[in-house]
């Protein structure tokens, strides 16, 4: 069952990422164009989806 949910201005969400490669260390850049594209694809869309 999905579950939607509009967003509005009263709504937050807290998102906590951890980036963890087994085979390197990331470096700032690297991490923060992962941080980047996660912020960009949540304001992204309108709609919430919960599967």
């Amino acid at each position: 069952m999905i579950a939607k949910k509009q967003i509005t201005e009263a709504n937050s969400l807290l998102l906590r990422t951890v980036l963890r490669p087994v085979d390197r260390t990331l470096t700032s850049v690297q991490a923060n164009a992962i941080r980047n594209r996660i912020y960009d694809a949540v304001h992204e869309v309108p709609m919430l989806e919960l599967i």
